[in-house]
């Protein structure tokens, strides 16, 4: 005999990640490789180790301040709120996983998009609730094909802006509209986890003042922080309320909090960020319309290419050569690639290889 487990866990399909370097390097004996695949900051992160060394030595024995009071307060003065206005996790993984055990039980339904961020799927299963993935129009989310699924049973809207991995997004006041048009019943999730690399910005004036909309953020991409793993919500203060009554106590470290307390101080880190991915970004689309590729007009730190054959096979000539991109079959989209924007000389690599494949 052995225990027996929930029968959710039978519906849920193991997350797939990115390659990492080390596990290509292992497999192909490379030494000279490139990781383009999971949308890192090509800069590092946005804080030095000399800056959290002080956090590690003095802390590091001592359970982290669940209070997070200095980061809360930067992020209050971000987003003219209170701190009872925002929850830190680890991660908005972690954010989204608490919206989940807060408001979601057996057989309610879901709603999101097709060819969107996996995590949803992965959520609602755990639950037991049920998902529906509505179809995009031009490889964007539609709001009126997820209001035309919304039924008596609907307790969640996950809507990634800007999407992973199409990098199309949505604009705010659309979204302010349709929020206005459903009932109040339904928590609206507006996962921003790429909204840095967008010049559309958000009023989240309206959203702190609707009781059904959550925003999630991260400092994993922007900040280049994503193995510290910490993220935030913004939202009402009933439902950060009800999030912090699920969340673990001490699920942020120590030196997550500081690390992301300082990054929101390095302005110019932002803006040399920025810089680089839309140099990068306008490089691949100058590139692309010379070799007749399709490719979306991204808000992100990616570009999404669609390829004249299988992404999966594109995918295994690149790692063979030292360049780890991601194949979209896991996404729905079998002949499309992701490419994260890299430093200059990453990017035109990753394009002469593509080449090659291609011949």
């Amino acid at each position: 005999m052995k225990p027996k487990q929930r029968v959710e866990l039978s519906t849920i399909k193991d997350y797939i990640p990115g390659r990492s370097i080390q596990s290509v390097k292992a497999q192909y004996n490379l030494t000279n490789i490139i990781k383009m695949a999971s949308n890192e900051n090509p800069l590092g992160p946005a804080v030095s180790f000399k800056q959290l060394e002080a956090s590690f030595t003095a802390d590091a024995s001592y359970y982290p301040d669940i209070s997070q009071t200095e980061l809360l307060n930067q992020l209050c003065k971000l987003y003219n709120s209170k701190q009872a206005n925002i929850v830190v996790g680890n991660g908005s993984d972690d954010i989204l996983q608490m919206i989940a055990l807060a408001y979601l039980t057996h057989d309610d339904d879901v709603i999101t998009s097709e060819h969107s961020f996996s995590v949803y799927t992965q959520l609602t299963a755990v639950m037991g609730a049920n998902l529906i993935k509505t179809p995009m129009t031009n490889y964007t989310y539609s709001l009126e094909n997820i209001k035309a699924s919304i039924t008596d049973k609907t307790k969640i809207i996950f809507i990634a802006n800007p999407n992973n991995p199409t990098g199309t997004m949505l604009l705010d006041e659309d979204i302010r509209n349709f929020v206005s048009n459903i009932p109040k019943t339904i928590v609206v999730v507006i996962d921003e986890a790429y909204i840095d690399f967008s010049d559309n910005k958000t009023d989240y004036n309206w959203r702190l003042n609707t009781p059904n909309v959550i925003t999630t953020r991260t400092f994993s991409k922007m900040y280049g922080l994503a193995g510290l793993r910490i993220g935030y919500a913004v939202a009402t203060e009933t439902l950060i309320a009800n999030l912090n009554k699920v969340r673990q106590p001490f699920t942020v470290n120590n030196i997550a909090v500081t690390a992301a307390s300082k990054a929101l101080t390095n302005n110019a880190f932002v803006v040399k960020t920025n810089t680089l991915v839309k140099e990068g970004l306008a490089y691949f689309y100058e590139e692309c319309d010379k070799m007749g590729l399709s490719y979306l007009q991204s808000d992100a730190n990616f570009i999404c290419i669609f390829l004249p054959d299988s992404a999966a096979s594109c995918f295994d000539a690149l790692c063979k050569k030292g360049v780890i991109i991601r194949a979209l079959t896991s996404f729905g989209l079998d002949k499309a690639i992701r490419v994260t924007i890299g430093l200059p000389e990453h990017n035109t690599r990753v394009m002469n290889e593509l080449k090659e494949f291609l011949k």
